[in-house]
């Protein structure tokens, strides 16, 4: 519609349709292993991540196991008890470390505060990968064809689903249900 509205000649629109991936980290599909579906997607603010988690639950997988990293101290402090209801939708919650983006941690606001209220707020299962170094290794034992894997947030959990991509398909697809 913008094309047409700077009147971009339809066949130059159409051309350049045809190679657009779609916007980096919004909701970006990283590949399939093992019959798991991994995307990554950039949202931090719990209102991102409910309306994240809506569209995932759409892609009609088996299970949903959302993999959150927070970002800020003072982000997770201020919106401490709202992530839990934005990660409901996920059958499986796997939370890493608070990402500081340069802030020095909080008194109080630890990855075990955010499991807590995660865990009050969602009524579902909490995983914690202390590190993102954790992450993959936690995903694969949780993981299981058919099933879909997001990744969400701002800070350095952009990185993980390449590194889940490149895991052995036989890791994951040897899980039974």
């Amino acid at each position: 519609a913008l094309g047409y509205e700077l009147k971009i000649a339809p066949d130059a629109i159409r051309e350049t349709l045809k190679t657009f991936e779609g916007v980096k980290r919004r909701f970006q599909n990283k590949g399939e292993i093992g019959g798991v579906l991994v995307v990554d997607d950039y949202g931090h603010h719990p209102t991102e991540i409910a309306a994240t988690l809506q569209t995932a639950k759409a892609l009609d997988r088996k299970r949903l196991i959302a993999v959150f990293q927070p970002h800020r101290y003072s982000r997770t402090q201020q919106l401490l008890q709202e992530f839990g209801p934005s990660l409901k939708e996920a059958d499986e919650i796997v939370l890493t470390d608070i990402y500081a983006a340069s802030e020095d941690p909080i008194a109080g606001i630890t990855l075990e505060a955010l499991a807590d209220a995660v865990r009050s707020g969602a009524k579902k299962p909490v995983h914690l990968a202390r590190r993102l170094d954790d992450v993959v290794s936690t995903v694969v034992s949780l993981a299981r064809p058919g099933d879909a894997v997001i990744t969400l947030g701002a800070g350095s959990i952009g990185t993980v689903p390449a590194t889940v991509s490149a895991v052995s398909p036989g890791r994951i697809s040897g899980h039974t249900s």
